[in-house]
């Protein structure tokens, strides 16, 4: 039987630091994003954290072995400049099982803003 969420608050949340301890936070992947490049960082250094820390912020993504339902996400189709629009309620399976398909998932959200936007508390 698949876990079924009606939002992404459970899967992915905003965290203040990309400290993790799976004691702590349980199983999953901390994403850390950068707001003014809109990348995610996936190699950190001293000097880069030093430079870009203010534009850094913090995803924790937690890891699901078995897929999970997402349901009545909204979701909005335009094709260029055509008159003809789609809104919907979407619904879709995901499973998080490395830190690639986690930030394959901050990657996709941010495409509609930011993680945070619409989908976290």
């Amino acid at each position: 039987m698949h876990e079924s969420i009606s939002n992404l608050s459970n899967l992915i949340r905003k965290v203040d630091t990309n400290f993790h301890n799976p004691r702590v936070h349980g199983e999953g992947f901390v994403v850390t994003w950068n707001k003014k490049t809109n990348q995610i960082v996936t190699k950190q250094g001293l000097l880069s954290d030093l430079f870009n820390k203010k534009h850094y912020e913090y995803f924790f993504v937690k890891s699901h072995t078995k897929p999970i339902v997402i349901s009545k996400i909204p979701f909005e189709w335009h094709e260029g400049a055509s008159e003809i629009a789609l809104e919907f309620y979407a619904t879709f399976q995901l499973k998080i099982t490395d830190q690639t398909e986690a930030y394959k998932l901050v990657e996709i959200l941010s495409m509609s803003g930011t993680p945070k936007k619409d989908y976290l508390i």
